[in-house]
């Protein structure tokens, strides 16, 4: 009975995605917009209000800046309140984005309203890890929600949790070097 009900938690969540990527769009406006494609989720479901499913949440947007290529993808983690911040598979859900001309505006479609943090990076090489040097330090531009820069050690949840609501639906991250 548990199994049956997170994977249809799991099919819930995802349903808004896929109705989302499966929209009639022109070739012309494929071209301009940015790809996506989820590329992990939780093994548990999220706590969610079926109001919520619904009435379709406004998307969250992820504005990204300082991008070093135009073109690398660039993997957005989505973190809860009780996931493992920032563990590699420690996130409620798993993005990647591919930019365009440059830019990256990431709409996340699939997500309850509530508290989280996110940890993004740019997959320079795009080998699905970010490439850290000997002392563990990356080596590919990455960043985290609140634009949170660490000083010695990785940040926590703390440092970088946001609210998302109806009317704060938005969240600028500038990569850093």
């Amino acid at each position: 009975m548990k199994s049956t009900t997170k994977i249809i938690g799991i099919a819930i969540l995802a349903l808004p995605v896929c109705i989302f990527m499966s929209g009639c769009k022109s070739p012309e406006a494929q071209k301009t917009e940015a790809t996506t494609e989820i590329i992990d989720t939780a093994s548990a479901p999220v706590a969610f209000d079926t109001a919520t499913v619904k009435n379709k949440n406004i998307p969250l947007t992820v504005n990204v800046t300082n991008l070093k290529s135009p073109d690398a993808p660039v993997e957005i983690s989505v973190y809860g309140t009780k996931d493992k911040f920032p563990e590699k598979d420690g996130q409620m859900k798993k993005y990647r984005f591919k930019p365009v001309n440059g830019k990256l505006e990431a709409k996340l479609d699939s997500i309850p309203y509530g508290e989280f943090a996110i940890a993004l990076y740019q997959d320079e090489n795009n080998d699905g890890e970010i490439d850290k040097n000997a002392l563990g330090i990356p080596t590919e531009r990455y960043g985290f929600s609140n634009n949170f820069k660490p000083l010695v050690k990785a940040p926590s949840f703390k440092n970088c949790k946001f609210e998302y609501t109806a009317k704060a639906n938005t969240i600028d991250v500038k990569l850093l070097k």
